[in-house]
């Protein structure tokens, strides 16, 4: 472990981001950046910027931003006159203040370095890993990007012979893990996740009740509270207005939380296509299910139905999917050498250089 010098895991996703700190702290956040829409509302408001929960406390009118979400930093320059697309001011000031928010929550010792390690997609682009670097040295003194699956399997102690299936609120990331860091071919990033349900539970509501007004929140508490009913005998009745009668709402939940299935079989499919035939049965039987998107009940039961034509399958949720790929990032950082951070810390060429992180830091606190 590096000596004096506080270490952080960053699991940032679409719409939470999850920090795990080597001081024991760890917090979870929404991946929200509000700004005021007016120089009223800013007066009113008191601050320039809301970020995470202060935006859904507040009734004011803003102007959201989610810098992260399906994956990848939102709000690039459209130009294409740029042979090397950059992020516009808007995204990347949500992107900063996002990070140095998170950053700040886990209060790290401000005599200290702050080294980060900070998930990414499975498969994710240079524009993105290029960005999200250059809005992290403003916070951090030294960085390193590691796949999100990856993490969530170093954390598990689980590196070889593993099939890491982590599902997020927009993206699902799929990784095989063969005693090494995986290839590109052994990771598959799919554009949907949990709140794909939540869009196809209010779908398949509004066509089998007519008339049924919910909202997209309703939804996914519905979602949340039921789970996603393997056994063809549960139910979920709900009350759609108060004190009406209750609605059996089970097979457009079914039907919903099935939705993402078809892919993610074709992604296994596709991985175990490229793993020698020895492996693959082992591998299957490992298989590791997480992120925030995992915790539905039910969910384990239906992805080892959903497999099971590939063979025989063994499907373990892991413990506090929430903070995994976090706490395995942090892992990670804590697993590099002294002189690895240094050479990271010395890396400055087209990020904002690390002596200015604490200025930049007080400034935005200011």
């Amino acid at each position: 472990m590096t000596a004096s010098a506080t270490l952080i895991g960053i699991d940032i996703g679409s719409f939470k981001t999850a920090i795990t700190a080597s001081n024991g702290r760890r917090v979870v956040i929404p991946s929200v950046v509000g700004w005021p829409q007016s120089d009223t509302v800013r007066q009113q408001l008191g601050r320039d910027f809301l970020i995470g929960n202060d935006v859904a406390r507040n009734r004011i009118p803003l102007e959201i931003a989610f810098p992260f979400r399906r994956g990848a930093l939102s709000y690039w320059d459209n130009d294409t006159s740029h042979s090397d697309p950059t992020m516009t001011p808007r995204g990347q000031a949500g992107a900063e203040l996002l990070l140095t928010h998170a950053v700040s929550l886990v209060t790290p010792n401000p005599h200290e370095p702050v080294y980060a390690a900070i998930t990414i997609p499975a498969i994710a682009s240079a524009n993105h890993k290029h960005a999200l670097l250059r809005c992290a040295r403003t916070v951090c003194d030294a960085v390193v990007l590691c796949s999100a699956p990856f993490c969530v399997g170093y954390g598990a102690n689980q590196l070889h012979n593993a099939l890491v299936i982590d599902i997020g609120a927009s993206s699902t990331n799929l990784c095989v893990l063969t005693n090494s860091h995986p290839t590109a071919e052994q990771q598959i990033t799919l554009p949907l996740g949990s709140e794909l349900i939540d869009q196809e539970l209010l779908r398949g509501i509004s066509a089998s009740l007519p008339g049924t007004e919910l909202s997209l929140n309703t939804a996914r508490r519905i979602k949340e509270k039921f789970g996603c009913l393997p056994d063809a005998h549960q139910q979920a009745l709900v009350a759609t207005v108060t004190g009406g009668p209750e609605m059996d709402l089970s097979e457009p939940l079914r039907q919903a939380c099935r939705q993402m299935l078809p892919d993610i079989v074709e992604a296994v499919t596709e991985l175990m296509g490229a793993v020698s035939t020895s492996q693959r049965a082992t591998i299957l039987k490992n298989v590791l299910l997480s992120g925030g998107g995992s915790q539905l009940r039910g969910l384990p039961e239906l992805l080892t139905h959903a497999l099971a034509r590939l063979g025989q399958i063994e499907v373990s949720l892991i413990p506090d999917g929430v903070f995994a790929a976090s706490a395995g990032a942090l892992r990670l950082a804590m697993n590099l050498s002294s002189a690895d951070w240094a050479r990271l810390e010395s890396t400055t060429i087209g990020f904002v250089k690390p002596s200015n992180r604490r200025s930049a830091t007080a400034t935005r606190a200011a």
